[in-house]
């Protein structure tokens, strides 16, 4: 149902409400647009008094380009006395502008006797909040909603919840683009669940601009009568006083290419880290230098050649192997390692954040409360991008995706050393692909695949040798073993010969 009003009046420029202890539930089965209505004060749209315990629900209902000369472009909306304002059911404010405060809504509520305003499900843009050079108060505040009162709040009430708003590209000549809080405790406000969920509706750490949601602490009354300039003093973004900064420790990872939960298993220790929006960025620190890749090598090397002593140990209790061609198996793998080891090549940067945002993956699992020291864990199976033996890798923490910090808190932009070294520990590497980890240029290298053929042809020619020397060997013992028993039989008949002449 469209209701194409194009009327001006003093208050509500298409409707008037006045409620004491009563309730009126505005649940149209079709949308009742509301157009281009005009007040010469507040509400260009609807201007609502609700009084004494009353209730007012609002429902599929569109305000557009609605205009007030004060306050409240869509809705200019009094609660007191321990009244409800709700908004739901797909309610649209677009286009919508004030010459005072509150592009799309105004709310002006007695917090002291608990009052209330829900936003369930709104969605609320394109609307302007204009400056009134003419107004002695100030004017150009909040967008899209300009919220206030008189009164002490208490956020565990949860009598303000503007969840379900949705605000995109709203404007205000001053400050609050789609939202501006007035009151005593709107640091609390912003403060109470997570992440500012009562207070933010869709706006996005991540993406949004700060500017979108701002307030102050002061109430309605101190605020008519401030100056611009107190009001530029105390003001500020609602963003950061619901940020909380993850706090980072230590970090690990274990490969372990046989580990079905993961071949890298992340560890991380910390604080202020948040479920559900906890993230962690990885990413190239520094290159290593050749002082560290040779302490690296020495104790990898220390670790197989004791591994593989035991191995032998082992086997050695259950099949008699040749020592030689052990040792030159593993001497050959060394070899391999170390010239891998010493080239440098170029490859562009490395950073991963973790979980996508796409969803793909569950959310990293933590142990542990806020504020007291927290533990987090999760497994990548893709591991061929950790390029342990030539760089250095750096671990940051968010919670929301936007600001990543460090050690003790420390965003990276205040302090490049805020980033928290990588430490790795092999259970298992992937001997096969140890050549893609270390240097993925030389993959298909011709010159390896002939040396290895080289090898392989030399280790065989070697055995074959062997086993022709082994052959020769064999025929000639025989062959000196038969003429040994001649020898001794042509003796034995001399002797007898000799003796019967006698």
């Amino acid at each position: 149902m469209e209701q194409d009003y194009t009327c001006i009046s003093n208050s509500g420029g298409g409707i008037f409400i006045n409620i004491d202890e009563g309730i009126v539930n505005i649940n149209p089965t079709e949308q009742i647009l509301i157009v281009n209505c005009n007040s010469q004060s507040d509400g260009g749209g609807i201007y609502c008094e609700i009084l004494n315990l009353g209730q007012i629900q609002v429902n599929n209902m569109k305000f557009n380009k609605c205009i007030s000369q004060k306050y409240g472009g869509g809705i200019f909306a009094l609660i007191q006395s321990g009244s409800q304002v709700k908004i739901d059911k797909s309610c649209e404010f677009y286009q919508c502008e004030s010459y005072g405060n509150g592009g799309g809504i105004f709310v002006l509520n007695d917090f002291a006797s608990e009052c209330s305003f829900i936003i369930n499900d709104t969605y609320i843009h394109q609307c302007n909040a204009k400056e009134n050079t003419s107004s002695s108060s100030p004017t150009g505040y909040g967008g899209g909603i300009f919220l206030t009162g008189n009164g002490d709040y208490d956020p565990s009430s949860e009598l303000l919840n503007l969840k379900g708003m949705k605000i995109y590209n709203n404007k205000a000549d001053k400050n609050g683009q789609s939202l501006y809080i007035v009151m005593i405790k709107v640091v609390e406000f912003c403060q109470y669940g997570i992440l500012g969920e009562y207070v933010k509706g869709n706006y996005s750490d991540t993406y949004s601009n700060e500017s979108d949601l701002e307030g102050i602490p002061m109430d309605q009354n101190t605020f008519i009568f401030s100056t611009s300039e107190e009001i530029i003093e105390l003001h500020k973004h609602l963003e950061p006083w619901w940020r909380i900064l993850g706090i980072l420790k230590s970090t690990q990872v274990i490969v372990n290419v046989s580990n079905p939960n993961g071949k890298l298993i992340f560890h991380i220790e910390g604080q202020s880290m948040i479920p559900i929006y906890f993230t962690v960025k990885i990413f190239e620190l520094r290159d290593k230098t050749q002082e560290e890749i040779d302490q690296d090598q020495k104790e990898m090397n220390y670790k197989y050649n004791k591994n593989n002593l035991i191995a032998v140990k082992q086997i050695s209790q259950q099949n008699i192997i040749t020592p030689k061609y052990q040792t030159k198996n593993h001497q050959k793998t060394s070899i391999i390692r170390n010239l891998k080891i010493e080239k440098n090549f170029q490859s562009n940067a490395i950073e991963i954040i973790y979980p996508p945002e796409d969803g793909s993956h569950i959310p990293i699992q933590i142990e542990g409360e806020i504020p007291n020291d927290q533990t987090a864990s999760f497994g990548l199976n893709e591991y061929k991008w950790l390029n342990y033996k030539q760089k250095v890798y750096g671990v940051l923490i968010s919670n929301g995706r936007n600001i990543f910090t460090g050690k003790a808190g420390i965003d990276i932009k205040e302090d490049s050393n805020a980033a928290v070294p990588l430490e790795v520990i092999i259970e298992e590497e992937d001997v096969d692909d140890e050549t893609e980890i270390d240097d993925p240029e030389k993959e298909d290298d011709p010159e390896k695949e002939d040396n290895d053929k080289k090898d392989d042809q030399e280790d065989q020619a070697e055995k074959d040798g062997k086993g022709k020397g082994l052959q020769v060997g064999a025929i000639i013992g025989i062959v000196f073993g038969i003429l040994a028993f001649i020898a001794l039989i042509v003796i034995i008949i001399l002797v007898f010969v000799f003796a019967s002449k006698k």
